[in-house]
């Protein structure tokens, strides 16, 4: 949610009368009333394009062209396809280009329910402005979200139950593959070196342990990137996928919120503190017009006062309820960013519970060597037991990374309907004053798109990799220097400064078709044709490692994802997720080889990598929250040291910013109550109770 502060007050001072419902059909123009200037940000319109202008095959029917849509299909077709489809929905990507572009003419004016979605708004959403019941945090605001009101915001959206479920299909499948890239190591930590163990000595087994255990975090942190774009790409082709609105993102740290907000409820504190003394002057200036202590002010009262007032004293009393006003939104903004940045952090814990009971299982996959031992069991059998338990755990976790995946999912559209910005300026004035906003509140294009259907998300992508191409073809151009400015390119031999101007301009030609949603019209043999035609196969292999690659190259990713598994391999040094493995192996090379201990010693040490397994299973989501707040800020990068300090120590710092998330919704709620429930002329001697 955006709050946008008022730079202007209608009518007389908006502190007179603070009500938060929306002025009856009679009000007076003059009347007091709190409002929030209208952002001059224009809502999103839908564009439309004449029909394709390639007639470079003409129809052979005898009917009027017309008839024809962009794709070459009648009209009267198009309706039977749309009818057919509705009945037995094809929710996959499209793979001929004449359906992708009638599925994309279908997306841009998806029906949707701007007044269910306004309704629903108003039922959940936590405006600061218009309740002083201030939720403790994320989670209680999240608990509003019943089934119910879930079923409507889909409706209102237009998500089908059917799309529904192949969203949470495809969480689930694709989910299944992300703990892919550091399988490989957990499969060489708890089944090659064991096996090796049995001929070599336990500290080389040590030492071939800890080699691992710092190869992982360098080698899956290039992995994981286009493992996971892959993954998303597979996503995006079976079915819609929640779109997070761009509002949603971690610039700001929780410590950092909870700091403005304490200076602002000081702020807050000493004006409503100036107030008072001012209405007190006010009421002695005009003893007969104040009301009498006991006496409630009446807004006819208020008004006699208030015009009462001389223009001095109205200046300075209409000066500072503008100061009050513009903290009040300013606070309620970064109260709102705190539950958003909850949320965010929350969701990263949410989508780990799963995998957390195989991971323990995995660290301790050697329990039960002690009874196998004692039975007289050979030493290759006893091997072999705890490396089939381990690699059990291993194929769990995959399984359990899938059930993860689908509750981040449902994890994010929960965001978007708590936070996500979907106002047009008229609703965020609305909102901004503490009133429920209308259909005509909620932008049509935003509320769409917080969901994104196969076509249209292929489609923003090849639009996005072609601009990356164009690029690439610029900086060749400008390499060629002077050649590339001269007239006469070809009689200076440059003929590929020629070639490289009609390439970047048709670039520039086909992204804007992309960005309008128009893939008919792509050149025949464009760049952009080519990586559509890409993305429309079966496997789409080459397209996803564009993707991938892209992603792993953008800036700040690789360092990110290493300074991420690093803190978490190594939180707290030897409590992350090394922690179990050197635990057993360390005490091994000590004694001469676990063997040797007593069957009671053996049993407390796999129960110890068992405590240090759940520790980094329940705590490595804080390593990436800390990845979060580093990727996210804009314009500043705190660097690869700064990440890993924090990181190391992360679940202190998670615990951290828990306590600023708290502290600042305490701080935001005071500094509210000063600012803009209590009533605006105290009585002499008297606190005014809140209003309710």
């Amino acid at each position: 949610m955006t709050i946008t502060p008022p730079s202007s007050r209608p009518g007389t001072p908006a502190l007179a009368t603070r009500s938060t419902d929306t002025p009856p059909a009679d009000h007076t123009p003059g009347t007091p009333s709190r409002t929030a200037s209208r952002s001059n940000r224009a809502g999103g319109t839908t564009s439309h394009r004449p029909p394709s202008s390639d007639l470079s095959i003409r129809p052979r029917q005898s009917f009027a062209l017309d008839t024809l849509d962009r794709t070459g299909t009648t009209v009267a077709a198009a309706a039977t396809s749309g009818a057919t489809a509705t009945g037995a929905t094809d929710i996959g990507l499209a793979r001929t280009l004449p359906e992708f572009q009638r599925r994309l003419d279908e997306q841009r004016e998806r029906p949707v329910d701007l007044g269910e979605a306004a309704a629903v708004i108003n039922a959940v959403r936590h405006n600061p402005l218009a309740s002083t019941d201030m939720p403790r945090d994320h989670k209680a605001l999240a608990a509003r979200i019943t089934p119910e009101l879930l079923t409507r915001w889909n409706d209102a959206l237009g998500l089908t139950p059917e799309k529904e479920a192949a969203m949470t299909k495809a969480a689930a499948q694709g989910g299944r593959w992300i703990p892919t890239s550091g399988s490989a190591f957990q499969a060489a930590l708890y089944g090659a070196i064991p096996f090796a163990a049995l001929k070599a000595s336990p500290m080389h087994v040590l030492y071939a342990s800890l080699a691992a255990l710092v190869a992982q975090p360098f080698v899956t942190a290039g992995l994981q990137t286009p493992i996971v774009s892959a993954i998303t790409l597979m996503r995006q082709k079976a079915a819609p996928m929640v779109k997070m609105p761009g509002n949603i993102k971690a610039k700001e740290t929780l410590p950092e919120i909870e700091k403005q907000v304490k200076a602002l409820e000081g702020d807050a504190v000493r004006d409503a503190l100036q107030m008072k003394a001012l209405m007190q002057r006010l009421a002695a200036n005009h003893a007969g017009l104040a009301p009498a202590d006991g006496e409630a002010a009446t807004p006819e009262g208020i008004q006699t006062f208030l015009a009462a007032l001389t223009p001095g004293e109205r200046e300075e009393l209409e000066a500072l309820q503008q100061t009050q006003t513009d903290r009040a939104v300013q606070v309620g903004l970064l109260v709102m960013d705190a539950f958003r940045l909850e949320g965010m952090q929350d969701r990263q814990f949410n989508s780990t519970t799963a995998q957390a009971p195989w991971r323990i299982a995995r660290a301790m996959s050697g329990i039960f060597a002690p009874a196998l031992q004692a039975a007289g069991a050979p030493a290759g059998a006893i091997t072999a037991t705890s490396v089939v338990l381990a690699f059990a755990a291993i194929a769990g976790q995959h399984h359990a990374a899938g059930l993860d995946e689908k509750t981040a999912l449902a994890d994010e559209h929960k965001l978007g309907l708590l936070y996500g910005d979907v106002f047009t300026p008229e609703g965020q004035a609305d909102w901004n004053a503490g009133r429920p906003v209308g259909a005509a509140g909620v932008d049509e294009s935003k509320f769409r798109n917080l969901i994104a259907e196969p076509e249209m998300t292929i489609a923003t992508r090849v639009a996005t990799h072609v601009s990356a191409h164009r690029d690439e073809l610029q900086a060749r151009l400008d390499k060629l220097g002077t050649h590339a400015t001269s007239d006469s390119d070809a009689e200076a031999g440059r003929p590929e400064v020629e070639s490289l101007r009609a390439s970047i301009a048709e670039c520039d030609r086909d992204i804007a078709l992309l960005r309008d949603f128009n893939v008919t019209d792509l050149s025949a043999d464009g760049h952009a044709r080519l990586l559509l035609d890409e993305a429309m196969k079966d496997t789409s292999v080459a397209f996803a490692r564009r993707e991938g690659m892209a992603k792993l190259l953008s800036p700040l990713e690789y360092s990110a994802q290493l300074g991420q598994r690093f803190a978490a391999q190594f939180a707290f040094i030897g409590a992350g997720g090394a922690g179990a493995v050197g635990l057993v192996r360390g005490v091994g090379a000590a004694v001469g080889g676990t063997s040797t201990l007593a069957a009671g010693a053996q049993v407390a040490l796999s129960l110890g990598a068992g405590v240090l397994g759940a520790f980094s299973a329940l705590t490595q989501y804080t390593a990436v929250n800390v990845k979060n707040a580093r990727r996210d800020r804009q314009g500043e990068d705190a660097g690869f040291l700064s990440q890993l300090g924090q990181g190391i120590v992360s679940p202190l710092w998670q615990r951290q910013a828990t306590h600023s998330g708290h502290a600042a919704t305490v701080a935001g709620q005071a500094a509210l109550q000063k600012d803009w429930h209590e009533p605006a002329i105290p009585r002499d001697g008297d606190t005014p109770p809140p209003r309710s």
